[in-house]
């Protein structure tokens, strides 16, 4: 009697469920379905071409999606002994939902970069404007020294103008690599070995600490212009430091992930400016474009990692996550 009602309450909650299941056997033949199952996939359920199909999902993904009829169908395929199993859901709403609050974010960032660029650019064009038309006036009568002086403005402005729209280039570029397997120390070595100059210069001591012998599938130019920012960032906030100055590289691995880890002992990242820190033309320099980390940001979601600036209490330390090569 008890397994008469377990048996029931199995099927009840098959039946109900509002999850397609279905279960088969190594040749695709169908054991056992409900009702949800059949009724997202309607003839196509018996069909063993498209079913196999489902089970050849790509490498190192464990869910996937297609189109049928109206509908967005997620599933989730799995090897279960000599069974096959799948789950279907109907995530037409759910990816609806998302897609429209990714458009918002998109054009709420597309807003906001266009106001930037209008306030970035009419500054020193005001400037630019300003000073011509003090210098047509004034050109019978001025001094050479202050005629010098408007000029020295002027070409002040032009290279800043000239270094916004280098920036803006550069954005343009946001989330194009080309990925390539390649060993991480390597990439950290070089970059190291690039920075450590400037490092001195400035009487800082840079250090390269463990490093992690691993393989990592990624744009090693990208990358290594990605670490070359963040330490430049650290260099220019360690300069008015008084005592010590240190800044550490090293990397860290586990099963899946390789971390790069640059640590300095400056003064950290001010509070109001934590949650700004990637939005393209926001910066805290006086003479910094602000793209700096919204490109490096592009850079590494495209290469399937992310990347995180965090306060440590004795200064910054940015954190770029990378999946190991498999």
């Amino acid at each position: 009697m008890r397994k008469k009602k377990e048996k029931f309450a199995i099927n009840d909650v098959l039946k109900k469920l509002p999850v397609g299941i279905a279960v088969f056997d190594e040749d695709y033949n169908i054991i056992l379905s409900n009702s949800s199952f059949r009724d997202l996939l309607k003839n196509k359920a018996k069909d063993k071409e498209f079913i196999q199909s489902l089970f050849n999902i790509k490498n190192g993904e464990k869910r996937g999606y297609f189109e049928y009829g109206d509908k967005i169908i997620g599933y989730t395929p799995y090897d279960i002994g000599n069974h096959k199993v799948i789950l279907l859901k109907d995530m037409t709403e759910s990816i609806y939902t998302l897609n429209l609050q990714k458009n918002r974010e998109i054009n709420d960032v597309i807003n906001y970069i266009f106001s930037m660029v209008r306030h970035e650019i009419g500054n020193p064009i005001n400037t630019i404007k300003v000073s011509l038309s003090v210098l047509e006036n004034q050109i019978e009568t001025a001094s050479k020294e202050k005629i010098k002086e408007f000029i020295s403005r002027l070409q002040d402005e032009t290279d800043r103008l000239k270094k916004i729209l280098d920036s803006l280039k550069e954005f343009s570029k946001y989330g194009v690599v080309k990925i390539e397997r390649t060993n991480l120390d390597k990439i950290l070595m070089d970059t190291y070995e690039k920075m450590n100059p400037l490092a001195r210069s400035k009487h800082i001591m840079l250090f390269l600490g463990e490093i992690a012998p691993v393989e990592v599938e990624v744009d090693s130019v990208a990358l290594s212009q990605v670490l070359s920012n963040l330490i430049k960032n650290s260099i220019e906030a360690l300069e008015n430091k008084e005592g010590e100055k240190l800044i550490q590289i090293y990397s860290s691995v586990d099963e899946k992930f390789v971390r790069i880890h640059i640590i300095d002992n400056g003064p950290g990242i001010p509070e109001d400016a934590q949650e700004k820190l990637f939005m393209p033309f926001f910066t805290t320099k006086k003479t910094g474009t602000g793209m700096g980390l919204a490109i490096s940001k592009g850079l590494i979601t495209a290469m399937n990692g992310w990347i995180g600036l965090v306060n440590t209490g004795n200064g910054t330390m940015a954190v770029v996550t990378l999946p190991r090569a498999v």
